[in-house]
């Protein structure tokens, strides 16, 4: 596992996402990448990570953002979009 991926775990584990204990995951690389992985096949909609709500990133975190008053009008799916680009742009 990629050392930048442990640390990305570890801090978003202490910043309350959390699995379930009824079907934990761990990180792990995939196919299609970087990815979790559980250890067991997951039953249609059975909660498996439990993400703390100021992790969520929809058109409310938009409007909430400094970005939010050029999004205004914008479809939410648009809004959610450009937030994201903008985002890693400042990364």
């Amino acid at each position: 596992m990629p050392p930048a991926f442990q640390t990305f775990w570890k801090w978003v584990s202490g910043e309350g996402l959390t699995s379930t204990k009824k079907c934990p995951v761990k990180p792990a690389i995939v196919s299609e990448g970087l990815g979790l992985v559980t250890q067991r096949d997951i039953g249609r909609n059975e909660v498996v990570l439990e993400v703390p709500k100021k992790f969520w990133i929809n058109p409310d975190t938009v409007s909430a953002s400094e970005v939010g008053s050029v999004c205004g009008g914008l479809k939410p799916w648009i809004s959610v979009a450009l937030f994201l680009i903008r985002e890693k742009k400042l990364r």
